[in-house]
């Protein structure tokens, strides 16, 4: 479907809205009797605009009788949409908007139908097609009769779009059920070829070409707060409105959009976040930058990034330990450096991971790569993972010892208690801890902190230094909030190299400041 038609979808809501209580644009209702005609003071009256300057209507004319359903389509081919109204199952389609000349006049379908419109075949003419539950009927002509093709598709209770979703110049059909989107390229029966998750199940759904690529493509429109917002953004809006000094964000540096849930949108110095029931919340709005980018609570990471486990191979990771410590030296009892590590490594297992094989002799690079492809983590995380947690990474001489290695990244030890003993052992703990931040996401129902959830996130485990509301916008943010339960305070940040005070906690804080120190982006 050609995108102008997108916009005079709009002129359908309005002349629907207009027609109050004798229009039914879903489910038209049969009309006893022929009604009287329509005069240019009634309120089936249509006014159209060829602008967006808002003012006096560029077209202005009434319809005979009093219609059920209004439809919009180019019914000769010419490029310009214009109107036709439903009354019953007899449809009056206008060649003009100007001259109201009428087209055609017919009768097709039932009068209960759901009454669709799109070029069905591809020749640029806008037809009818009427839907019954889940059957459809179509007509590649705008004239009574039987239908040209019956397809069924989908279930009774759906919602129907029409779209050209593959660019080729002919409209079909999507359902749409709940958040899920069920699209086909053709008009035949049969199950989806396309499924997309997108907006909320009370959102309502629009169809549109919006880059003007000639594919028409998903859109929802929620309420009193729309999902995209360009220029001065409604996000930005409700800041000001909530006492926030937009001013200090500085310019945009994205659009508003939708992440998991959660509108969010980026600014220079800091990020906005939004949802109903927590309002407006700014992340990454002080401390030290550090590569040119301060610290956001909301995504400290990308999952791209996160997730990349070809991010780095078995060299790449050994000249980077090399690189990173190069006059290390063991300590007087023989604690190797991280470079220098080598094991015999078991075999280990994960329903997370694929199962790593056990070897002879291998250094930390082969275990961090085999752990991170096995996994699907990138080997950059783990190696951040054991510097900020140990700091394995840059430590030398007697700062290295049997005790850190066995506690390498951390896993399974807690703030209050011993670690577990199971997961001792440097390379135990590199493959458990990427298995355990895949497993954060596969279920995260059973962990505190999951991705599209606004949530209280500790300073500190001291109860008294309170928290920070944090909209947690992804899937590797989670899985560092649920490793390490806790977000740098703004002491903490405005010393991004140093100490805060008693209530900072430096975990995720360290973690981002190496990675972006380390591999100059986390990919937000």
């Amino acid at each position: 479907m050609r995108s102008y038609r997108r916009l005079t979808a709009l002129l359908t809501l309005v002349i629907a809205a207009a027609l109050a209580t004798v229009t039914t644009p879903v489910r038209p209702l049969a009309q006893a009797a022929p009604a009287e005609a329509c005069t240019a003071s009634d309120d089936c009256s249509f006014y159209l605009s060829n602008s967006f300057r808002g003012g006096a209507a560029d077209a202005a004319f009434a319809v005979g009788g009093s219609p059920n359903a209004v439809t919009v389509g180019d019914w000769d081919g010419d490029g310009t949409d214009t109107v036709g109204t439903r009354s019953g199952a007899r449809f009056t389609l206008l060649a003009s908007a100007e001259t109201c000349a009428k087209t055609t006049v017919f009768a097709y379908g039932r009068a209960g139908d759901q009454v669709l419109v799109g070029d069905w075949d591809g020749d640029g003419v806008d037809t009818l097609a009427v839907r019954r539950g889940n059957t459809y009927y179509l007509r590649n002509s705008l004239a009574g009769g039987q239908a040209d093709r019956v397809i069924t598709y989908g279930r009774a209770g759906d919602q129907v779009l029409v779209g050209d979703w593959d660019g080729d110049g002919v409209d079909t059909l999507a359902v749409r059920r709940g958040t899920r989107w069920y699209l086909r390229n053709d008009l035949r029966s049969g199950v989806a070829q396309t499924t997309v998750t997108y907006g909320r199940a009370a959102d309502t759904a629009i169809v549109g070409d919006w880059d003007g690529n000639g594919t028409d493509t998903p859109g929802v429109y929620r309420g009193a707060r729309p999902a995209h917002a360009c220029n001065a953004s409604a996000i930005q809006k409700e800041w000001a409105a909530r006492g926030g000094a937009n001013g200090s964000l500085g310019a945009a540096t994205s659009a508003e959009t939708i992440i998991n849930g959660i509108s969010t949108q980026t600014f220079q110095n800091g990020r906005l976040s939004w949802t109903a029931s927590s309002g407006v919340v700014a992340t990454g709005t002080g401390g030290q930058a550090v590569g040119g980018a301060r610290f956001d609570a909301a995504m400290i990471i990308s999952d791209a990034e996160f997730f990349n486990s070809a991010a780095m191979d078995e060299p790449a990771i050994r000249s980077f330990l090399a690189e990173k410590n190069p006059s290390c030296r063991a300590a007087d009892d023989g604690t190797a450096c991280l470079k220098a590590y080598r094991a015999n490594t078991s075999t280990m297992t994960s329903a997370y991971c694929s199962t790593y094989r056990g070897g002879s002799n291998e250094d930390v690079a082969t275990v961090i790569a085999k752990a991170a492809t096995a996994c699907g983590i990138n080997p950059r995380v783990l190696l951040v993972i054991l510097q900020k947690e140990q700091g394995l990474v840059l430590a030398t001489g007697n700062t290295l010892t049997a005790a850190r290695y066995a506690k390498a990244t951390g896993l399974y030890c807690s703030d209050t208690s011993p670690c577990d003993p199971t997961y001792a052992g440097l390379p135990s703990q590199i493959y458990y801890a990427a298995s355990r931040l895949v497993q954060y996401g596969v279920q995260p129902t059973a962990f505190t902190y999951r991705a599209g959830q606004v949530t209280a996130v500790a300073n500190n485990p001291s109860p008294g230094c309170g928290s920070q509301t944090v909209p947690i916008l992804n899937r590797a943010t989670a899985a560092l909030y649920n490793y390490t339960p806790y977000v740098p305070n703004a002491a903490a940040l405005n010393n991004m190299y140093g100490s805060g005070d008693s209530c900072s906690a430096y975990g995720n804080r360290n973690f981002w400041r190496y990675y972006r120190a380390w591999f100059g982006s986390t990919g937000v």
